[in-house]
């Protein structure tokens, strides 16, 4: 009778130690699935960032309004420029298309805003303060920059990393006087980019030259 008490405790021992021998390389395979997928998910707040592109990314900046021979720009001299009734003056406008510093951009922000089909349009305004004259809009459309990522590397070995890349481009506008301008002494125009305001600007006090403040006043006469 002794001999049988003593037989089933061995074989519960042996029993315990074999399910043990099954339940530790599963558990140490389940612990390296773990650390493996860890591993896999980005813990870093910059590698997140990374992954997105920028909401804001390009800055549209105005430059100068060329007309008769005469440079406009912000902080410049005023200018008085005569128009005949009937004349047909041409405004050159210069504007510029910058990034951000280059040290920040990412492969997101290059698919995204160097895709090279995001269109925005400029406008120039010619307004009067004669009353029954409504402003003359004249519009053109442009197309902002394309660029790659392959871009970027090359910038970033160029340009200091807060420094950004930078396009410049020319926009002209046609106006003709009309007899109605006669008399008012005080006609001034609108340079605007974006005018719709679909690009958005870390920026937009940059973006536009209004002239009303005396830098350009345009004076019609028969």
């Amino acid at each position: 009778m002794k001999k049988g008490f003593v037989v089933i405790p061995i074989f519960f021992a042996l029993s315990f130690f074999v399910s043990i021998g099954f339940v530790l390389p599963s558990l140490e395979q389940t612990t390296q699935t773990l650390s493996k997928s860890k591993q896999q998910v980005p813990s870093s707040p910059a590698a997140v960032e990374s992954a997105i592109a920028k909401p804001a990314f390009w800055d549209l900046e105005v430059g100068s309004i060329f007309i008769k021979g005469q440079l406009v720009k912000i902080g410049g001299p005023n200018h008085t420029v005569n128009v005949k009734v009937g004349e047909t003056v041409t405004f050159k406008c210069t504007y510029r298309m910058k990034t951000p510093p280059v040290g920040g951009i990412t492969q997101a922000d290059a698919k995204r805003w160097g895709a090279g089909n995001l269109p925005f349009t400029i406008r120039m305004q010619v307004h009067s303060t004669k009353m029954g004259i409504e402003d003359k809009d004249l519009l053109k459309d442009k197309t902002l920059p394309k660029f790659t990522y392959e871009d970027v590397i090359n910038w970033k070995k160029n340009l200091q990393p807060g420094v950004g890349n930078a396009w410049d481009d020319d926009v002209y506008f046609e106006w003709t006087a009309g007899a109605e301008y006669v008399g008012n002494m005080f006609i001034s125009v609108v340079y605007l980019l974006d005018v719709n305001h679909v690009i958005p600007e870390p920026d937009e006090q940059n973006n536009h030259i209004n002239t009303a403040g005396g830098i350009l006043n345009i004076v019609v006469t028969p």
